[in-house]
């Protein structure tokens, strides 16, 4: 057999190995409102699992969103099928805002977001994780100083609402390209 049939066949055996063009992707976007602006950030998580319907999780590997303002070009290869969320084993996430002149960044350290938004990953479709929903800045920011907190020592409430609005994500299917 040739060796770029064997790498080929290969790589189709495990879905964390790769996307091939015409498999589904999803990048992610930081959702926002007119008030608070999305201005960067990144999401770093040691494992991503889509949760199928009727069958086990499927492991998807690690994964990095940078995100540049809301949008994320970073891209995540998803198995074709019917899905009934994302998990995802978060490291850390950084989230920048404005709220005019004023800069808001939040990071959160170590914990586990499970998005139940279901979806059906069809061959050569993208996707888009939309992170939160659109109160969720407003009601983090309505906690917040400006400058830097690290949610998980300093405060368990904002950190509260980070993740109450993180499980309000949802996934849409993008046009084609």
């Amino acid at each position: 057999m040739r060796p770029a049939l064997v790498m080929l066949l290969a790589a189709c055996a495990d879905p964390s190995s790769g996307t091939f063009v015409g498999n589904p992707s999803m990048n992610a976007r930081l959702i926002d409102n007119d008030i608070q602006h999305a201005r960067g950030g990144q999401l770093d998580a040691l494992e991503v699992h889509v949760t199928d319907c009727d069958d086990p999780p499927l492991p998807l590997g690690p994964t990095t969103f940078f995100f540049d303002g809301a949008e994320s070009e970073d891209s995540l290869g998803l198995p074709i099928g019917e899905h009934c969320g994302l998990f995802f084993v978060v490291d850390r996430f950084t989230v920048r805002f404005d709220e005019g002149d004023e800069v808001t960044t939040l990071v959160s350290d170590g914990f586990d977001l499970e998005i139940g938004a279901g979806f059906a990953a069809r061959w050569g479709q993208r996707y888009r994780l939309h992170l939160g929903d659109t109160w969720w800045l407003e009601d983090v920011a309505s906690l917040a100083e400006p400058g830097t907190t690290f949610l998980n020592s300093e405060e368990p409430e904002l950190q509260e609402a980070f993740l109450e609005g993180l499980m309000r994500s949802t996934v849409v299917e993008q046009e084609p390209r």
